[in-house]
């Protein structure tokens, strides 16, 4: 039974963190070879993506990464009481996914997976639609539902 937590807990821990890795590679720019001093190219005025200097932050890049901030804050914030909920106030959990009294563990071992594949599928859906509402609507529900959740978990302790 340990054998199988401890596999339990191992691939919900690196899975996400593949998936972050390989979120963080795609997302790296690859190195480009310098360009000579004098080339023909920049005495015309190459664009800016020619010269190798970083790209300028579109708004939907800014905008998702402070909805990421905010909602991933709100996410461990709502996690860490109903932690301390469980633990002090002998609260128990609503969310079927979790079970009436799951341990730290399995809490956190659950809730870590989750929230690294909705960023994910957020990540890849502003990625594919810049402009589009969905990635947007989704990380503003979710930071409103965590948030909710993690000041309900402190006025239940208290």
């Amino acid at each position: 039974m340990a054998l199988m937590l401890r596999a339990a807990i191992a691939t919900s821990v690196l899975i996400p963190a593949a998936l972050i890795l390989q979120v963080t590679a795609q997302s790296t720019p690859r190195p480009t070879a310098p360009t000579p001093a004098l080339s023909a190219p920049s005495l015309l005025g190459a664009p800016s993506w020619a010269s190798g200097r970083p790209r300028a932050r579109t708004p939907h890049r800014t905008d998702f990464k402070s909805l990421a901030i905010w909602s991933t804050s709100a996410w461990a914030a709502d996690v860490a009481t109903t932690e301390i909920g469980l633990t002090t106030a002998g609260a128990s959990e609503i969310n079927p996914i979790f079970g009436r009294r799951p341990s730290p563990v399995r809490l956190w071992g659950t809730a870590v997976p989750l929230q690294g594949i909705f960023l994910w599928a957020c990540y890849r859906d502003s990625h594919e639609h810049p402009r589009g509402r969905f990635w947007r609507i989704a990380m503003r529900v979710n930071l409103g539902l965590h948030t909710f959740g993690a000041v309900n978990n402190l006025l239940a302790v208290r």
